[in-house]
């Protein structure tokens, strides 16, 4: 049992776990509707630390001490504090991104590149500044070693190819950077926030077809989940709409005015009996998570003479340390 404290009082709810000692993200909405997950404060009562999802990305998983002795708090999404009115809704002017957003998107595409991988499928690449390009680091790009692995990136727009070498590679948050001595773009890509409802679109490979793809999708949360693995944390990702596939992967997320996250993958139904997996698959939809573009923007204090400017822009929830500092190889 997880004992939960009800916002404004000091009630503790009791809210069970499952035979395996997890919490299913689903028995907690039942008790606290519209919860996107838990935390809970240290010992000493000045760090909040967020429950951790298992790798389904369904449950949550107990801390290292285990439920007991902790007193835990419901995480919401963050949504606008300025209530909705029936013009807001229902008569609102549309923007040009909502009414089509794949009209008028050529000044995403110099930012798009890819690189040719053995399997015939290209891998998406982004370039972040004129130096710096972003790419995901699960599948075949797992053989890749920081400071020695040479890729060509082509760029989509003009099909110029450039070389990049792999200058840092995040484990728990699945991304590689590149860095290439020539100019891949003529300046840096333009970066918009990740807010709860925010549209976008994911600009890949989908199903591997061989021609850039458009998929539109919203920003569905953005809490930081993470999730466990063999004992190893692996996040923090938010969760957007958009029904990738796997040609998606590394693929760039815009907004109507600027990039947003860096599309990974799609979580997939949990792992269950046969008849609770037919039930389940009746009733479950995908996601596919992402990671902010706030996450790794300040990566690259050569190219920017007010490095601090960069840290200012990070989402809520986005780490600012423990990363290198990536210097010329």
């Amino acid at each position: 049992m997880v004992y939960i404290t009800k916002a404004g009082s000091e009630e503790k709810i009791p809210v069970p776990v499952d035979k395996d000692n997890l919490l299913p993200l689903q028995i907690l909405e039942r008790y606290f509707p519209g919860t996107a997950g838990l935390m809970y404060f240290e010992e000493d009562g000045t760090e909040k630390r967020p429950v951790s999802f298992d790798e389904s990305m369904t449950k949550l998983v107990p801390p290292a001490e285990g439920w007991d002795n902790k007193l835990f708090y419901v995480i919401r999404p963050r949504v606008s504090s300025r209530p909705a009115t029936p013009m807001a809704t229902e008569s609102r002017p549309t923007t040009s991104f909502e009414q089509d957003y794949i009209h008028g998107f050529d000044w995403v595409k110099p930012f798009l590149f890819y690189i040719d991988e053995e399997t015939g499928f290209k891998s998406c690449v982004v370039s972040l500044t004129p130096h710096y390009l972003v790419t995901f680091r699960h599948g075949t790009h797992l053989s890749y070693i920081k400071f020695s692995t040479v890729v060509r990136v082509v760029s989509i727009s003009s099909g110029k190819q450039h070389d990049a070498v792999v200058v840092h590679i995040c484990e728990e948050e699945n991304y590689v950077i590149l860095k290439s001595n020539e100019e891949v773009v003529d300046r840096e890509c333009p970066r918009q926030q990740c807010d709860v409802m925010t549209q976008f679109v994911v600009c890949g490979f989908a199903k591997g077809f061989p021609e850039l793809t458009f998929i539109h999708g919203t920003v569905y949360s953005t809490y930081p989940f993470v999730y466990e693995n063999n004992g190893k944390q692996f996040g923090p990702f938010i969760y957007g709409t958009a029904k990738t596939s796997p040609g998606d992967s590394g693929a760039a997320c815009f907004g109507k005015s600027g990039l947003m996250a860096l599309n990974l993958g799609t979580t997939t139904m949990p792992k269950k009996l046969h008849d609770e997996a037919i039930s389940e698959a009746a009733i479950y939809s995908p996601n596919n998570y992402m990671i902010p573009v706030a996450y790794y923007s300040f990566y690259f204090p050569d190219e920017d003479p007010n490095p601090s400017s960069r840290n200012a822009k990070l989402a809520p929830g986005a780490k600012t340390q423990d990363h290198a500092d990536l210097s010329p190889p």
